[in-house]
């Protein structure tokens, strides 16, 4: 087996989607297989471009050998190769999602759409910098205090909540982020001057996307043009160059 940048094989990540898929179905991988394959998100830039290969991956396997695996089986067995369950199912179900394992006996994973309010816009701005993900990984803690996990879960809530609605004050909460940021945000050069400038030309808040670097802002799609020139002229002042991007 090859692939486009002739990665071997339990390296890349859309081969092991695909022979995952062939193993969870009981079928045999095919023993000669090329894959060539292109892709716009950028790696290693916290935009889930490793959890998108692995979906690719099994979703080849399962249309091409057409082995009948659900989304919700697809979504097992390639949360299994990511680690978490969080891009995956995005990349399987499409849109934006919340989703949780379910506990036992029963398992598996419940994933809820997310329907994301109109009136929103999300600015990411990508640095030129890399975090790799297992550096990201090891920078959190083993735990955090109870207090510290209540108040998470509530901004959790906010969030969700800021995001059906457009709610600012919800959404402003919700992006303060407890769990990795405050871990997480040494590691991207300029954070805080970013963020402290997307929130000044009218972000209700911005945030690390994924593990990082790129930061994510949440705004209007009136201030997103601003929003997203703020947080490249903060990066510029570092010498940092960044380009930006808008999701409606």
């Amino acid at each position: 087996m090859t692939s486009g940048g002739g990665v071997p094989p339990d390296q890349d990540l859309i081969y092991r989607g695909f022979a995952a898929a062939c193993h969870a179905a009981g079928r045999d991988v095919p023993s000669r297989l090329a894959f060539t394959a292109d892709a716009d998100i950028p790696v290693s830039r916290g935009l889930g471009s490793s959890a998108a290969a692995v979906v690719a991956g099994a979703t080849l396997a399962n249309t091409l050998l057409d082995l009948g695996l659900a989304p919700e089986a697809l979504l097992a067995v390639c949360a299994d190769i990511e680690g978490h369950p969080d891009n995956v199912a995005a990349a399987v179900h499409g849109g934006a999602c919340l989703v949780v394992r379910r506990p036992p006996p029963g398992g598996g994973f419940l994933t809820v759409p997310i329907e994301i309010h109109s009136a929103l816009a999300f600015v990411f701005a990508i640095p030129d910098l890399r975090v790799e993900t297992k550096r990201a990984r090891a920078a959190l803690p083993a735990s955090v205090p109870h207090a510290t996990a209540v108040q998470a879960a509530a901004r959790g809530a906010a969030l969700i909540h800021g995001l059906v609605t457009a709610d600012p004050d919800a959404l402003s909460v919700g992006l303060d982020d407890l769990l990795h940021v405050p871990y997480r945000r040494s590691l991207v050069t300029g954070y805080d001057a970013v963020t402290a400038a997307a929130r000044a030309a009218g972000a209700y808040g911005a945030t690390l996307s994924g593990s990082g670097p790129t930061v994510l802002a949440a705004t209007t799609p009136a201030r997103a043009a601003a929003v997203g020139e703020a947080m490249i002229r903060a990066w510029a002042d570092i010498e940092v160059n960044a380009e930006t991007f808008v999701d409606f």
